[in-house]
């Protein structure tokens, strides 16, 4: 049976909708918030940054392809988008950096505090 419907006795049902987290319920309950979603956030951004930035080195490479009559292949991305797709990939960077920055900062902060206790 399904444990988001077993209703037990004074239990409240689980929520129906939970968003996709790369930790699992037990660890987040045990570890900082805060920095556990810092984390994950990085997590994406980083990789979904490479991908990109990936997918436009790509086409870089296969710019002189060509198909079997000799014509050139289609480019995947218009110079407008491969813009687009390369200032999202930087200020996608930037976010995650200053979000590192700031985590960094407080945490350090804290350190200071309870080294002076």
């Amino acid at each position: 049976m399904n444990d988001r419907l077993n209703l037990t006795a004074g239990a409240a049902p689980a929520p129906a909708f939970e968003a996709f987290s790369w930790v699992s319920p037990e660890a987040a309950a045990a570890n900082d918030q805060e920095l556990l979603q810092a984390v994950c956030a990085a997590r994406d951004v980083a990789h979904g940054a490479a991908l990109v930035l990936a997918m436009l080195e790509r086409e870089e490479i296969d710019d002189s392809g060509a198909d079997e009559e000799g014509r050139p292949l289609p480019k995947l991305f218009s110079s407008v988008e491969r813009g687009n797709l390369q200032r999202f990939a930087i200020a996608s960077l930037q976010l995650l950096g200053e979000r590192a920055d700031a985590i960094i900062d407080r945490v350090n902060t804290r350190a200071g505090k309870q080294a002076e206790t």
